[in-house]
Formats: C-alpha cells, structure tokens, sequence
C-alpha cells in the first residue's frame, strides 16, 4: 500500500547543467544511487550518496535518465527519472 508515497524530489527537471536529487531520509540510508541512461547503460553509480546528491551533467549527453536509489543488498528502495537538454 505504501508504494505510492513519493519518495524523491528532483530539480531542475529538465536539467541542463546540474540536477539535484533528494531522497525522503530512510533508516537505513541507501548504500548506492545508481543513474543509466534510456538505453539500460549505468552512467554512473554513488556509494553513501546520503539523502541530498547534487550531480554534474557535464559527462551526461541529452535524453532521459533513469536513477535508483538501492539499499546494501541490492534492492530497489526509490526510483525515477530526469531529462538532461543541452
């Protein structure tokens, strides 16, 4: 029942230079965010991203980008998506 509570803030979504990503704190934290592109390559992963992640796009090209944030075992706790236009 509790799938549907909102979990993550994103901004600014489109993004052009950076996003911000912010997760509903947890206890316990997530252990990794984990970004891939549209076509289900990882673009990027961060270890101990805390509540509050704050990502440069220089190396991101323009499209839609998936993000989740996964607990030590692996498992999906939040998930969604972001554009970048450049």
């Amino acid at each position: 029942m509790g799938e549907n509570i909102r979990r993550t803030n994103i901004y600014p979504n489109p993004a052009r230079s950076f996003i911000r990503i912010q997760f509903q704190p947890s206890i316990p934290p997530p252990s990794a965010l984990v970004i891939y592109n549209f076509l289900g390559k990882k673009q990027l992963e961060v270890n101990q991203p805390g509540s509050n992640v704050f990502i440069d796009l220089a190396e991101f090209n323009r499209g839609i980008y998936i993000f989740q944030f996964r607990d030590k075992n692996g498992q999906i706790l939040a998930t969604g998506k972001f554009q970048v236009e450049k």
